[in-house]
């Protein structure tokens, strides 16, 4: 039994072995110099010397030293670390042989934390007499419980009920998602701003279909943000 497990503290990989890497596994590569990307895959390792990656098609045959930085996607952890290149293997197969990281960059996937947007949506009240109805605004912070919406017309008041609709594009797919939720706070945008209100909106309870919709846009996001490039 781990000392985590002893002390109920929650799992975090603090070396490349924590990850249990499977063969085959994808992995991006990066030229810190110029900052030219290729792909690869992973294929194993010498504990503390040396990782073993597929020599990426069409790539240039680096010189041994260069400085690459190496990404990659385990479970739902999202690893990244700087390493420089050792050597280059062609038989059996083409392989690069890179240092082995002292450290490691982590960040969990699917934490739950707001992330910088500009999404534009569509604001409507529960009382079309009431308003608001049909509004123009912005979400410029998102997560899975809530959002940050900037608007230059008026959408309520704290504890109103609001249905924001919007188009998440994800997964090569676009899909329209109507979100009902409740205004917590409300005050004058920050002075950078365009917008003259900003709206704190907690979400209210979704179906499944909105919920993985949701979940897959902030995902794809988070990745972006953290350099991984997808297909």
């Amino acid at each position: 039994m781990s000392n985590q497990e002893l002390t109920g503290s929650p799992f975090w990989p603090q070396a490349l072995s924590d990850l249990q890497i499977a063969a085959g596994t994808a992995m991006q590569l990066e030229q810190t110099s110029s900052g030219q990307r290729f792909k690869s895959e992973w294929v194993g390792a010498s504990l503390g010397q040396y990782i073993y990656l597929r020599a990426p098609q069409s790539a240039s045959r680096l010189l041994p030293g260069t400085s690459l930085r190496v990404r990659m996607l385990q479970d739902n952890w999202v690893c990244g670390f700087t390493v420089a290149l050792q050597a280059h293997i062609s038989q059996p197969e083409g392989l690069w042989v890179l240092d082995y990281p002292a450290t490691i960059e982590v960040a969990r996937l699917r934490e739950d934390r707001r992330l910088p947007v500009a999404i534009r949506v569509r604001v409507d009240g529960t009382d079309p007499l009431a308003g608001p109805k049909g509004v123009s605004a912005l979400i410029s912070d998102l997560h899975l419980q809530g959002a940050s919406i900037e608007s230059h017309m008026p959408l309520g008041n704290e504890g109103d009920q609001i249905f924001v609709t919007t188009r998440l594009a994800f997964a090569a797919t676009e899909h329209l998602v109507m979100l009902a939720g409740k205004i917590v706070n409300c005050s004058e945008a920050h002075q950078a701003s365009i917008y003259s209100y900003q709206y704190g909106v907690r979400f209210d309870s979704m179906d499944d279909e909105t919920r993985v919709y949701l979940r897959g846009y902030l995902a794809e996001m988070r990745l972006n943000y953290l350099g991984y490039e997808l297909g």
